[in-house]
């Protein structure tokens, strides 16, 4: 993936990592660990990745709350405020 993005930068392109996340406790953190782990392995690669936009999407709580899913029922295993 990394040698992908750093071959399409060359080429100037802007690369963006979409990451479909969900609502649960750790997903906040996965957006954060995926730069740190690219980092980790940037020598390896050859590529610097602090260029790459990570996008996230999916289910979140603004969605939740948004679109009233807190009050159909839907046990999505965070607090909610009522």
């Amino acid at each position: 993936m990394m040698q992908r993005f750093r071959d399409w930068e060359a080429k100037g392109k802007i690369p963006v990592l979409l990451y479909a996340g969900d609502c649960d406790p750790g997903a906040s953190h996965i957006s954060a660990k995926l730069m740190s782990n690219m980092v980790d392995i940037e020598r390896a690669v050859g590529w610097n990745p602090e260029s790459v936009v990570i996008e996230r999407f999916g289910l979140n709580l603004d969605f939740i709350e948004a679109n009233g899913l807190s009050r159909m029922g839907i046990s999505l295993g965070i607090p909610v405020p009522a």
